[in-house]
């Protein structure tokens, strides 16, 4: 597989490899962003330098691993939804395009939060258990997008929908995805926060 040479998604959840060398794969980048996921749900804040620092010595990747056409995130929403239903993405309804913007009709699992809000909840941090159960789903999530072609590029807990009675996880916006190929990406857009 070809590296990627551009990355889409939020700056905190991107791989150590596209600042050091330029490049990163899709599967290793997916398990690094769900890495800072899990770290941020377990200690209530991001991984600093001293936490990365202090991890250094342990393997973080292997090399070389790490008509009018439907809007980007329709699309990629669209295919992480093909096939066999997947309850840990959020479903596509309906959408409709408008010369300037488009509106799209998900699902709305109620009642429900994003994991900051969930976080903010419980105190800043999760227990292990909880943090088992969300990363189970955001796993699986992340991993079905992938086989389905689908580079969602931001798996972050903003995009993480959590039912607060049911704690069934569903990842949300695939606005800084792309189709996963084998072929390097060439730039990088960062949303900061």
């Amino acid at each position: 597989m070809s590296p990627y040479r551009s990355y889409h998604g939020t700056a905190a959840y991107s791989p150590p490899e596209y600042y050091s060398r330029g490049e990163y794969c899709g599967w290793p980048a997916t398990v690094w962003s769900l890495g800072i996921l899990m770290f941020a749900m377990l200690c209530g804040h991001f991984p600093s330098d001293f936490d990365l620092h202090l991890l250094q010595y342990k393997r973080w990747s292997k090399p070389g691993l790490s008509k009018v056409p439907l809007p980007k995130e329709i699309t990629l929403t669209f295919l992480a939804n093909k096939g066999h239903r997947v309850p840990e993405i959020i479903r596509l309804l309906d959408w409709t395009d408008h010369p300037d913007h488009f509106v799209t009709v998900l699902e709305c699992p109620s009642p429900c939060e994003n994991l900051v809000e969930f976080m903010r909840r419980h105190g800043g941090s999760l227990d292990e258990h909880t943090v088992r159960q969300i990363m189970w789903q955001a796993t699986n999530a992340a991993h079905m997008c992938c086989l389905r072609r689908v580079l969602h590029r931001d798996v972050k807990l903003e995009n993480l929908l959590i039912n607060r009675e049911t704690s069934e996880v569903k990842l949300i916006d695939f606005g800084c995805g792309d189709i996963l190929r084998m072929s390097p990406y060439r730039s990088y857009h960062v949303g900061f926060w």
